[in-house]
């Protein structure tokens, strides 16, 4: 049975639909990466899974076999899925220790502090930096600050909106690291939106490519002509 599962799924803003009966599913423990042009409609996508933005004309989404379409996000999050966006996906007037609690506020207060010691086992340059604040940090320590933030709640599946951006070589090679270590370790599922194809193809496990708003693309091999007809 598949994680997630979507169905000509149709979403947008406002009045403007933005996908189009979009229908691709992820398994369990996989890497599935978003591809595309600016505007396609990735990051939509990602939002209308999480119930930040919906417009329905006809579509369903399943999580675990349980229709999700009309779950609101605080109870995607206690189901096991977790949205890291694009942009402020941190509490930057916070130091990491107080953006790590603000993350759990809805455990108490000792189960939020053994869930802060495991996350701090997991990413020990937080924990030494854990009184700075993000602002305080280089590109991808934050990217990896907002990571430790969703694995607070031990998500099933994490959709993460291009964790790469505006980060050096060696930083997405540490936050894609992360992630792959996540995946083989705790069976974790990612949903991620990326612009770096070349650098993410080594540890995805399929692509999913759309163009101006539909599925157009849906396997693991990927090469020139499947990326010409993607971005083209």
């Amino acid at each position: 049975m598949s994680l997630l599962s979507l169905k000509n799924v149709t979403s947008g803003y406002g009045k403007k639909e933005v996908i189009k009966n979009i229908s691709f599913e992820i398994k369990q423990n996989e890497i599935v990466t978003l591809i595309g042009s600016n505007g396609a409609g990735k990051s939509t996508v990602l939002k209308t899974i999480y119930g930040l933005n919906r417009i329905w004309n006809d579509g369903e989404i399943y999580f675990n076999g349980a229709d999700i379409s009309d779950v609101k996000p605080n109870d995607l999050l206690k189901k096991g899925i977790v949205y890291i966006g694009q942009k402020e996906n941190t509490f930057d007037a916070m130091s990491i220790i107080e953006n790590l609690q603000t993350a759990g506020y809805i455990y108490d207060k000792q189960l939020l502090k053994n869930k802060i010691d495991n996350i701090f086992e997991l990413f020990p340059q937080l924990k030494a930096m854990q009184k700075q604040k993000p602002l305080e940090l280089s590109g991808g320590e934050k990217q990896l600050l907002a990571l430790a933030m969703g694995l607070i709640h031990q998500p099933k599946l994490i959709l993460f909106d291009e964790p790469s951006a505006g980060l050096d070589v060696k930083h997405m090679k540490e936050v894609f690291g992360m992630i792959e270590r996540l995946k083989s370790n705790n069976a974790t599922s990612f949903l991620i939106v990326e612009h770096r194809v070349k650098e993410i193809m080594k540890m995805t496990d399929r692509f999913v490519g759309l163009k101006l708003g539909k599925t157009t693309y849906d396997d693991f091999a990927i090469n020139e002509n499947s990326l010409r007809s993607i971005f083209l």
